[in-house]
C-alpha cells in the first residue's frame, strides 16, 4: 500500500470514528430527552415549561448529531469508494450534504458583501446556479448573505427548518470534530468541500481592476457583465482572463 493510499485510509478510519461519535451523542441527547419528556407530564405548573425546553433542545441536538453522523458515512463511503476504483480527486463532503437534502447542493464562504472567498459546488447545477447568482447580482445565496439569514427558494412547506439544520450541522463539520483526530490524518475544512471555485475568480478581478484601472467591486461587476453578454460561466471567463486569452483594459 503507497502512502497516498495508506492517508487516505487513514482519514476515511477518522471520518468513520468521527460518524461514531455523532452516534453516541445523538442517543445521549436522545436520553436526556426521554427524561425530560417523562418529567414533563407530571411536573408542576411551574416547570413544565422549563423541562419542555430542555426536551426540544436536546431533540434537536439529537437531530444535528444524527445528520452529521449520515454525512461522515456517506463521505466515508465515497472516499472508500473512490479509492478502490483509482478515479483519484480529493473527498467531496457537498456530494454527500447533496445525497441527503437534494439533487444540487452549493456552499460558500464569505463575508457581509456579495462577493464569496470560497464556493463548492456538488455538481454543474449547483455551479451554474450560483454563476447566475454572480450575473444578476441577486438570489437566495445573495439575499442569505445580505441578510444573515436563511433563505429558501422554491422550497415546499417546513423546507426552511430543514435548509437551517442542514446549514447548522455543515457548519459543525467544518470547525469543529478536531477532538478525535490527529494532525497527521485532520482533513482541512476547505478541502472536505471538494473543488473550491473563487480562487481563480478573485484572481481575474484583481486583473481587471489593474486593466481598467478601477476599483475591486467595479471590476467584479466588469466579470459578470461580460460573462452574462459572452453567455458563458463566470469562472470560465475568470481562467481565460487569468491565462492571458481575454483582457479588459479600455482602448
Amino acid at each position: 500500500m503507497s502512502s497516498a493510499d495508506q492517508n487516505v485510509r487513514a482519514q476515511i478510519v477518522t471520518i468513520q470514528r468521527r460518524a461514531a461519535l455523532e452516534r453516541e451523542r445523538a442517543d445521549q441527547c436522545d436520553a436526556l430527552a426521554a427524561r425530560y419528556e417523562k418529567r414533563t407530564a407530571t411536573a408542576a405548573d411551574s416547570l413544565r415549561a422549563l423541562r419542555g425546553r430542555l426536551a426540544r433542545l436536546h431533540r434537536d441536538a439529537q437531530s444535528r448529531h444524527l445528520m452529521a453522523a449520515d454525512l461522515h458515512e456517506l463521505l466515508a463511503a465515497r472516499m472508500e469508494a473512490r479509492r478502490e476504483c483509482a478515479t483519484g480527486g480529493p473527498p467531496v463532503l457537498m456530494e454527500a450534504v447533496a445525497n441527503v437534502r437534494t439533487g444540487s447542493a452549493l456552499a460558500m464562504l464569505g463575508g457581509r458583501t456579495r462577493d464569496a472567498a470560497t464556493v463548492a459546488a456538488s455538481d454543474a447545477t449547483a455551479q451554474a446556479s450560483h454563476d447566475l447568482e454572480l450575473v444578476m447580482a441577486e438570489g437566495p445565496v445573495t439575499d442569505a448573505a445580505r441578510g444573515v439569514a436563511v433563505v429558501a427558494a422554491g422550497a415546499p412547506e417546513g423546507a426552511g427548518v430543514a435548509i437551517s439544520l442542514m446549514a447548522d450541522t455543515l457548519t459543525r463539520i467544518l470547525i469543529g470534530n478536531s477532538d478525535i483526530a490527529g494532525p497527521d490524518v485532520e482533513l482541512g475544512a476547505l478541502r472536505m468541500l471538494g473543488e473550491i471555485t473563487q480562487a481563480v475568480v478573485h484572481q481575474a478581478i484583481g486583473m481587471i481592476s489593474v486593466q481598467c484601472g478601477c476599483g475591486i467591486e467595479d471590476a467584479g461587476d466588469l466579470l459578470a457583465a461580460r460573462a452574462f453578454a459572452d453567455g458563458r460561466p463566470v469562472r470560465e471567463l475568470a481562467e481565460q482572463v487569468v491565462r492571458g486569452h481575454a483582457a479588459f483594459a479600455f482602448g
